[in-house]
């Protein structure tokens, strides 16, 4: 099958995609494009299932940087679904989206993240590591930039719209800051729920997408960093030195209980000339739960700003809301906080005002498939690509351990895989010291394991000891990576040292 397969699929640099059996070629092939050119979804699926050899498979990975580098002007990475898409004229029923995926879209040259995963495992393997490492950071860049996590496919355009140059001024939230993000200090953190906290919001000043604001950073400002007002409180009233801008950002969230569109609470912006503006805070509108977090109903005027784990829960978060400043010659002189019966209270983070109105990162989100079927093959990835762990056998009592982290800016790292059925399992702990020495130590319930670890670039290895111990390996080779490898025959009473 698969010499059949190569024979009739194969077109030097890539895998076809609709190859005619029966209909002459040049008939399909003027009516829907050249066919012998195009790539789609299924080409990272069939590099690591085996279809291609090893040299095959560098080509089609060479063919996906080549390609890359030729459609930076529309598009961001090279994951697509289809390349080159089909044209209107090609296929028109392929061009609305309810009959069809129009050009960049879906699964019609949509950038999938699925494809990802498995040209990144791909190139992991066959000896391209340091391009399987830069996808895996370009899909954790993509994350942080879209926020909610990895989604599925994305919209085939540039790097990113243009936004005007915007300048941000902060707000001075620190004498007014009443609560801490972490449990355990001397301050009570977050909503006194113990470790329910929102530890891993980070502070300083950053861009939450393009938006910018200087979060406290507790450590520097007595264990305070968010200020908490509740219903029962009266209103406080922060000082602005005089700020111009033509649009604000509140850094915020709502306390659980608070109803959705339930006014939680307003904001009253305060004029140099005396005068007022009231902004009014809906729950799910302006504003959202900072538990379980979700996107407001507007993403034009809100979206979730950051969202994270906890020890206890793995979706927590902060809202940003932009409001339009209707007087944008005026100084703004004070902004007076207040929480509304209806609601349970406000958690404020932070304040800024932008000399721009408000504008939000173009979302790039496309649509169709699960999102989990995309952070599985990204998941595949890491640990059998960059974290290197491949059960061989069954409930890892035979493994293969190919640390790669050389191909990265990591020199340390700490994998644990994990079967809960069967509590089989496979753990290492990488350390290279940058001098010429790796350790591992590693264990698990293997009974064998073959090691197979990436060196870094031009370096063999000298020497391998086991628990003090020399053992025999041997230098390899693939394209231009050097590994080391070894076997162990039971698990290792002591650390795995190699030397350079």
């Amino acid at each position: 099958m698969r010499k059949r397969a190569n024979a009739k699929l194969w077109f030097d640099t890539n895998y076809g995609h609709m190859i005619p059996e029966t209909l002459p070629p040049k008939q399909v092939y003027d009516l829907v494009g050249d066919e012998r050119k195009r790539m789609s979804l299924s080409t990272g699926y069939t590099i690591n299932r085996g279809m291609p050899t090893h040299e095959m498979a560098v080509k089609v990975l060479r063919e996906y940087q080549r390609r890359l580098n030729a459609n930076k002007d529309n598009s961001f990475a090279e994951w697509w679904t289809m390349d080159p898409p089909y044209t209107p004229e090609q296929w028109p029923g392929q061009q609305t989206k309810t009959a069809g995926c129009p050009v960049g879209e879906y699964m019609n040259g949509g950038i999938c993240t699925i494809i990802a995963g498995e040209i990144a495992k791909a190139a992991f393997d066959h000896g391209l590591e340091d391009y399987g490492a830069d996808i895996l950071e370009r899909v954790w860049e993509l994350c942080e930039r879209d926020v909610d996590g990895l989604h599925q496919v994305y919209r085939r355009q540039a790097a990113d719209v243009a936004v005007p140059p915007t300048h941000f001024e902060f707000v001075d939230l620190r004498k007014i800051v009443n609560r801490g993000l972490r449990n355990g200090g001397s301050v009570e953190a977050w909503v006194g729920e113990g470790d329910n906290d929102l530890r891993n919001l980070p502070t300083g000043k950053r861009k939450f997408g393009v938006i910018e604001f200087d979060v406290i950073n507790p450590q520097a400002n007595g264990g305070k960093a968010v200020f908490r007002f509740d219903p029962s409180e009266p209103g406080t009233k922060i000082p602005v030195p005089n700020l111009i801008g033509k649009s604000l950002y509140f850094l915020h969230a709502s306390v659980k209980g608070t109803g959705r569109h339930t006014v939680a609470g307003r904001y009253e912006i305060g004029y140099a000339d005396g005068t007022v503006e009231t902004i009014f805070i809906r729950n799910g509108h302006e504003i959202g739960h900072w538990w379980g977090i979700e996107e407001p109903a507007d993403r034009n005027r809100a979206r979730v700003a950051w969202r994270g784990p906890n020890p206890v829960w793995k979706n927590v978060g902060m809202v940003m809301f932009g409001w339009n400043n209707p007087h944008p010659d005026k100084p703004v002189t004070s902004i007076a906080l207040h929480a509304e019966p209806g609601g349970k209270g406000i958690l404020l983070a932070a304040i800024s005002v932008s000399d721009h109105p408000v504008e939000f990162q173009t979302r790039i989100r496309s649509y169709g498939l699960p999102d989990c079927w995309a952070q599985g093959a990204v998941y595949y990835a890491i640990a059998e690509g960059l974290a290197g762990i491949e059960d061989k056998g069954r409930a890892f009592d035979r493994v293969k351990v190919s640390p790669r982290w050389a191909s990265s800016v990591a020199n340390e790292a700490d994998i644990t895989l994990h079967y809960p059925a069967s509590d089989g399992y496979c753990s290492y702990r990488y350390r290279d010291n940058r001098r010429g020495r790796i350790e591992l130590e590693l264990t698990g319930s293997f009974a064998h394991a073959e090691v197979h670890c990436l060196l870094p670039r031009g370096k063999e290895a000298r020497s391998v000891f086991v628990a003090g111990k020399a053992v025999e390996f041997r230098n390899t080779r693939i394209e231009k990576s050097n590994y080391v490898d070894f076997t162990l025959d039971s698990l290792p009473e002591g650390p795995v040292e190699i030397r350079t």
